[in-house]
């Protein structure tokens, strides 16, 4: 069994499913003994941590890329020798705490984790969100690392959330502050032991005490630029405002996304990114929020008044498309309501079958004018073109990617956001997906070879092709 998985061609190939089904801790403690390095700098700092990958393919690098990210949210980068490395002390770290139990006293300097304490200064600067307003930096910076600092560890719980931040490009803004010896102490101690830096163990320590008692949402600068861009793409995609009286207030607003069980694992990306203001709802298939200025403001923006009848229409105004300059938005329009589509033409005298892939954004609910400026708002996140597509349904339109090369590369504009998201590698992860279509295809037929389309592929006409394809045009012959 294990022979008709691994050498389906007489040599060694990637079993991508058996490695997503079997893949343990267990299972990457052994492989990194046999293939793995930890490479420590004279001092006892961990400089980078190597699984050796030389053997495999680029392509199946990928596939191994994806699922150490699935199942352990480890994001791996690719050196050049083809190499599976990680260079971070977040993951350098996590990954060898959770790898040590399956260790071989043999290997046990593959383990080695000195605790590194680089002084602090008294003076520094401190790096957070935007969103954190701090009225006076150095007496509530102490107070908050002296409240929650020393109670920071990375746990299996929130190591994918500390990991899945760095990828966010969020604005911030700088503080200058006086550390109190005790709090120096602290801080040294917490970076050594879990590799977070000074900036994220301070936005710890708010978060902590945000989850405890949330600030409230009176404004999108409430949120960070991620947080922003993910609430406006998942109301243009799935989510909706809804509105009900309160006792003493009036009618406010509050957000709601319903959505199949088969996606949880995305919509659990959506919560943990927007935590602590999205939750779910008991049963599990719904996303809500509290009550919150936010969602009343933006309720009057993005949605009609409803007419007697008939029920109110969600709209995409300008001034809401505007707010749309981060490429999360984007993403969250395109896993919310996009689709790989992959069309093929089967060439059975060369035994060749050519795919061919698009993106389609069905937002057909919008108009075709609406849509028009939201495919400008797109042109300045990314330089991929969308069309306008017909459709017969909604208002008749949504978007859709022509050419193979627009495809790919909008795939990896958005890569750094959804590498965040593995569940929905289906139709952000080319390579996963090429690979599950080539699976397919193989039940079929066996000895056929599958080429994704590219238009540099065609041969050009040459100079004597023209020449005569000119003279039958003028000598009127038909096509």
């Amino acid at each position: 069994m294990l022979y008709c998985d691994w050498y389906r061609n007489g040599s060694k190939g990637m079993s991508l499913e058996f490695v997503e089904q079997h893949m343990t801790v267990q299972t990457l403690a052994r492989w990194y003994q046999e293939c793995g390095h930890l490479k420590v700098k004279e001092n006892g700092t961990l400089e980078k941590l190597i699984l050796s990958t030389e053997q495999w393919t680029e392509d199946e690098l990928r596939l191994l890329q994806y699922v150490v990210n699935i199942k352990f949210n480890f994001l791996f980068a690719i050196d050049g020798q083809r190499r599976l490395i990680l260079y971070n002390q977040l993951q350098i770290k996590y990954f060898i705490g959770m790898v040590a139990p399956w260790i071989h006293p043999v290997y046990s300097y593959k383990t080695m984790n000195v605790e590194v304490r680089k002084p602090i200064a008294k003076r520094t600067t401190i790096r957070l969100p935007k969103q954190i307003s701090i009225p006076s930096p150095t007496e509530e910076i102490n107070q908050i690392i002296q409240q929650y600092a020393s109670s920071i560890t990375v746990t299996t719980e929130n190591f994918q959330r500390f990991n899945y931040a760095r990828q966010e490009n969020n604005e911030s803004k700088r503080y200058q502050v006086s550390l109190t010896e005790e709090n120096r102490d602290i801080l040294c101690s917490v970076q050594a032991s879990t590799g977070l830096t000074l900036g994220e163990i301070v936005h710890e320590c708010f978060h902590q005490q945000n989850s405890i008692s949330p600030r409230p949402l009176n404004t999108l600068d409430d949120l960070s630029t991620t947080q922003q861009n993910i609430v406006l793409g998942s109301i243009i995609g799935d989510g909706m405002l809804t509105h009900k009286k309160s006792k003493y207030k009036g009618i406010r607003s509050s957000y709601h996304e319903h959505f199949s069980i088969k996606q949880k694992e995305y919509r659990a990306w959506k919560v943990m990114k927007l935590k602590p203001y999205l939750s779910f709802i008991p049963r599990g298939d719904h996303i809500i929020s509290k009550t919150e200025d936010l969602w009343s403001s933006l309720e009057e923006v993005i949605y009609s008044e409803s007419i007697e009848g008939k029920n109110r229409i969600k709209q995409l105004p300008l001034s809401i498309l505007e707010k749309l300059d981060d490429l999360h938005s984007l993403a969250t329009i395109y896993m919310d309501d996009g689709s790989l589509l992959l069309t093929t033409r089967v060439n059975h005298n060369c035994k060749k079958i050519y795919i061919t892939p698009h993106i389609a954004i069905y937002l057909q609910s919008f108009t075709y004018e609406e849509l028009l400026l939201l495919q400008g708002q797109m042109k300045k996140l990314t330089t991929v073109e969308f069309r306008l597509t017909k459709l017969p349904s909604g208002n008749g339109y949504y978007l859709r990617t022509s050419r193979t090369a627009d495809t790919l590369q909008f795939l990896q504009n958005l890569e750094h956001v959804v590498v965040t998201c593995p569940s929905m590698s289906y139709k952000t992860n080319w390579q996963y997906r090429f690979y599950l279509e080539k699976q397919k295809w193989r039940q079929e037929y066996p000895n056929y070879q599958l080429i994704v389309s590219d238009r540099n592929r065609m041969r050009p006409y040459t100079a004597d092709e023209i020449s005569r394809l000119r003279h039958m045009k003028q000598s009127r012959k038909t096509d």
